[in-house]
């Protein structure tokens, strides 16, 4: 399965720096990217990636499963700080949570699902 969100901003989306250095700022963390993926460095399974599309939409990609982890949804939580319009989507509230806060509470997050089931591309 593979499950997509556009976040739309009004001018040039930030660039992956800016990016980065928002999730990097909120987590407490150094992540691990590359030209495409976003990695938790003390929890490899906690990833997600991203892909600049034309109109000025950044777009987060899942594959696999259907639920908000906690780098996912702190990557939402920076996209909306930065700007970004996430067309109504649902950002947990302990998306604003250090990693530090949270890593021991990781696994017992509430499984929001990411996006909604309208969103299924196959």
């Amino acid at each position: 399965m593979v499950y997509h969100r556009d976040f739309k901003f009004e001018n040039t989306p930030p660039s992956v720096e800016e990016f980065i250095a928002k999730i990097n700022e909120i987590t407490g963390l150094e992540v691990i990217y590359g030209e495409f993926e976003i990695k938790n460095p003390h929890y490899p399974s906690d990833n997600f990636y991203y892909t600049y599309e034309k109109d000025n939409i950044l777009s987060l990609t899942v594959f696999g499963y259907y639920t908000v982890n906690y780098l996912l949804g702190v990557a939402m939580y920076a996209l909306v700080k930065l700007g970004g319009d996430p067309d109504g989507e649902f950002i947990p509230a302990w998306a604003s949570l250090k990693w530090e806060d949270i890593k021991d509470k990781v696994d017992r997050l509430p499984n929001y699902p990411y996006p909604y089931p309208k969103n299924l591309l196959n």
